[in-house]
């Protein structure tokens, strides 16, 4: 089956961002996507992730996140099922559950249904919420037992090289 040619690229995209296959380039460039990509309807494929924009109910772009990505997978695999089984196919809707940042030991923003936390609650409950996410009670109680060492013996998070490379002696 031979594709058209897909539409023009949108001018935030970059040519980086086509991947090739046996049928030739697939343009899977940061693509608009309302309820479907262009080719879901062609190949029966989903642009999603942070390869897609994706607008929300208020027509602003929807973040390049995980939260984001996480739901749009979960919808693409359901629409697959679908389509296997003749049903049809379920636009996206974005479930916004709120946001959350660390900042510092102790510290942390979130905004969770029109609530806005801050400081140690903000941080005590971003502990809760990736805690719980994690998989099996052994997971949960090794990263939150490494997260208190951590914490409590000062270890630094991130292991930056900042002075010039040294070969093996």
């Amino acid at each position: 089956m031979r594709l058209p040619e897909p539409p023009a690229l949108p001018a935030h995209a970059t040519p980086d961002r086509r991947w090739p296959d046996a049928a030739g380039w697939k343009w899977l460039a940061a693509t608009s996507v309302v309820q479907f990509a262009y080719y879901a309807l062609l190949i029966r494929s989903y642009d999603i992730g942070d390869m897609s924009v994706v607008h929300g109910r208020t027509g602003a772009p929807l973040p390049g996140v995980a939260p984001v990505a996480i739901q749009q997978g979960y919808r693409a695999a359901d629409n697959v099922l679908r389509r296997l089984s003749g049903r049809p196919t379920l636009a996206f809707r974005y479930r916004d559950r709120g946001s959350m940042a660390t900042i510092g030991r102790a510290a942390a923003v979130a905004v969770v249904g029109g609530v806005e936390l801050s400081g140690l609650v903000a941080w005590l409950a971003w502990l809760l919420v990736h805690i719980v996410s994690l998989i099996g009670f052994r997971n949960r109680f090794l990263v939150l037992f490494e997260w208190a060492w951590a914490y409590v013996s000062w270890q630094r998070g991130a292991r930056l090289i900042t002075g010039p490379w040294r070969g093996r002696d």
